[in-house]
């Protein structure tokens, strides 16, 4: 389970720093009246190189490492994904995978939902 925690937290946190595009770039674009080649630069700035993925990719690596070595019992069930968690269980009761859109409203259906949530579904459907 702590390397599925490890791989998981990593994967999560790939990516390039900045986003590849968003909306201050749509609207320059747009009113510089970019063509397809001006889009395509403006995107390939914004790409991470090779070296600074790895670099990345080793970063959040050995931090999640740290954190996940130094969790036990509880506190490493609090922080693993839950899908990992419910595969486990069922893998161990019911001899089977867990499938989330089968075994998922199952699930919800089968549980009461906690006093806040009826509280605020309450609050917004009287709004």
């Amino acid at each position: 389970m702590r390397q599925k925690i490890i791989v998981n937290r990593v994967c999560r946190q790939v990516g390039p720093a900045r986003p590849l595009m968003d909306h201050a770039i749509r609207q320059d674009l747009a009113s510089a009246g970019a063509d397809a080649d001006q889009v395509t630069t403006a995107v390939l700035e914004r790409l991470i190189t090779a070296d600074d993925l790895r670099a990345q990719i080793a970063g959040a690596w050995a931090e999640a490492e740290r954190d996940v070595a130094s969790q036990e019992g509880a506190e490493l069930l609090a922080i693993a994904p839950g899908e990992e968690i419910l595969e486990a269980v069922f893998q161990r009761f019911a001899g089977r995978r867990y499938d989330k859109r089968r075994d998922g409203p199952a699930i919800a259906k089968a549980m009461n939902p906690p006093q806040e949530i009826k509280d605020l579904l309450t609050a917004f459907m009287s709004a």
